[in-house]
């Protein structure tokens, strides 16, 4: 047996001398540091380990990581065949315990909708999509406090929702209380553009200024919103389209990283309002045809 055993067989000997419930307090203590861990990497905590603690204590300190430790899933469909399998972390057997979730992901990117009913055309035809069924195992996470998606932006246009803004708002009804966080990065979007020839001549390292939060615009719509729309964009409402938003790589390509952090939020959509009934819009459709399939709600 190792020295660095020893002293924890001992300590895990004593812990169960206590009661659970400051056995409890003892684990989240032990996991109170708040940098985030990849939900299916397997790096834990030694005391999880029952070679390193023993037997009780580490299966409790195993479901306390889950609970106090922020967990990273990643949701990158663009990077999927549609033969791939399904990424390991969506069938993690603690998914249950976990209260603080961290998503990073990629925009999938836009369709094309001409009609007055997009959102059933996308609903019809994309709802097997690998990209929603990615994100509809976010419903598995029963007992989330805390969502924090960061999103890649893949695509010049508007920020693109079809595939997980029902999906936001599903886990707002099965969670109330439920505090999410939203940031968008232009870095890979912009990285790429920087590295082509006729840029990379000059040699310079393409800087990456990281996320802009954009919380607002996962928010449900208000009554100023619900009027800024009804005077102004009326026609968008009933189309169901986002305006053209502003040149990504004319605005912010050449920017310095501070000054790229200070406009990025101005090219995530033109107009936030618009995109905050939207969203609502698709929920609704959402829930209808889930209705019209049998499938009851998306939880189930």
């Amino acid at each position: 047996m190792s020295s660095l055993q020893e002293p924890l067989q001992r300590t895990s000997s004593l812990l169960l001398d206590l009661p659970r419930e400051i056995r409890d307090t003892i684990y989240a203590f032990v996991f109170e540091d708040p940098t985030p861990s990849i939900l299916d990497e397997g790096r834990l905590h030694k005391i999880t380990n029952p070679a390193h603690s023993n037997a009780i204590v580490a299966s409790e300190a195993l479901e306390a990581h889950y609970i106090h430790v922020p967990q990273v899933i990643f949701i990158h469909p663009n990077e999927m065949l549609p033969s791939s399998p399904f990424p390991s972390w969506t069938t993690h057997s603690f998914i249950p315990s976990i209260r603080h979730l961290v998503v990073s992901a990629e925009e999938t990117g836009s369709r094309f909708f001409s009609d007055i009913d997009a959102f059933n055309m996308y609903e019809i035809a994309h709802a097997k999509s690998c990209s929603r069924r990615l994100w509809e195992t976010l419903l598995k996470f029963e007992r989330l406090s805390t969502l924090e998606i960061r999103m890649q932006k893949r695509t010049p246009a508007s920020l693109f929702t079809h595939d997980f803004g029902p999906v936001v708002y599903a886990l707002r009804e099965f969670h109330p209380g439920l505090k999410i966080a939203f940031s968008v990065s232009f870095d890979d979007f912009l990285e790429y553009i920087w590295v082509e020839p006729h840029w990379s001549e000059e040699q310079v390292r393409f800087k990456r200024a990281g996320f802009t939060d954009a919380s607002e615009l996962l928010d449900p719509p208000s009554d100023e919103d619900r009027a800024y729309v009804a005077k102004y964009l009326p026609d968008h409402l009933r189309l169901q389209t986002m305006p053209n938003g502003r040149n990504i790589e004319e605005g912010l390509l050449d920017l310095n990283v501070k000054d790229r952090r200070a406009l990025a939020k101005h090219y995530i959509v033109q107009e936030p309002q618009l995109l905050r009934m939207l969203l609502a819009e698709q929920w609704r459709v959402y829930q209808k045809m889930n209705r019209k399939t049998g499938e009851g709600s998306a939880k189930a």
